[in-house]
């Protein structure tokens, strides 16, 4: 809650606050979304890797 004794802050101050807080927002968005799709990635790679040992293992068996 501000102070009503304070004066507000200058306007190069709070658009300089406001760009900071945007690209603050920007990069914590983008570094999840990073964060997201890595883990997605390894997930595809791994479970794919499991099929196809199943797969080879259901070939050798029927061979």
């Amino acid at each position: 809650m501000r102070s009503p004794w304070r004066a507000a802050a200058p306007a190069p101050e709070r658009r300089a606050r406001a760009v900071r807080l945007a690209v603050r927002t920007f990069s914590e968005v983008c570094l999840t979304a990073g964060t997201v799709i890595v883990l997605f990635v390894a997930y595809l790679l791994l479970w794919t890797g499991v099929r196809a040992d199943r797969a080879a293992a259901a070939e050798r068996e029927r061979l």
